[in-house]
């Protein structure tokens, strides 16, 4: 499955072969990309004065493969991270729990002992 279509025209073909990616974030083919010739303008947006990398040149960049990469893969990532993120918050709050009824009963033995004096 290909998440990639170009701003520009809508082709999932073209952008997926080849193409530019723009700092207003959009993928463009590469006939979009030659379509706007020397100006510095997003065929996509309107925008001036943007800036493209070719998205090989990007996807060698670690922090933009993010933007690319399959969305199921993201989603399983996503959900090993909640599942770990709540049986650790199950596990503390259990300990809590416990040390909780332990100062409970601690506070109950000490205000038993004081009662005899008052």
């Amino acid at each position: 499955m290909n998440a990639l279509a170009c701003s520009g025209c809508g082709s999932a073909e073209d952008a997926a072969g080849g193409g530019f990616i723009t700092n207003c974030g959009h993928v463009l083919c590469a006939q979009c990309f030659s379509r706007r010739g020397a100006s510095e303008r997003c065929v996509a947006c309107g925008r001036e004065r943007i800036k493209t990398l070719s998205k090989e040149a990007t996807l060698a960049h670690s922090k933009y493969s993010t933007l690319i990469a399959n969305p199921m893969a993201l989603l399983a990532k996503a959900k090993e991270a909640h599942t770990f993120q709540s049986s650790n918050t199950d596990l503390a709050l259990k300990a809590l729990r416990r040390k909780n009824s332990d100062l409970t009963r601690c506070v109950q033995r000490i205000f038993r002992g004081c009662s005899r004096y008052y």
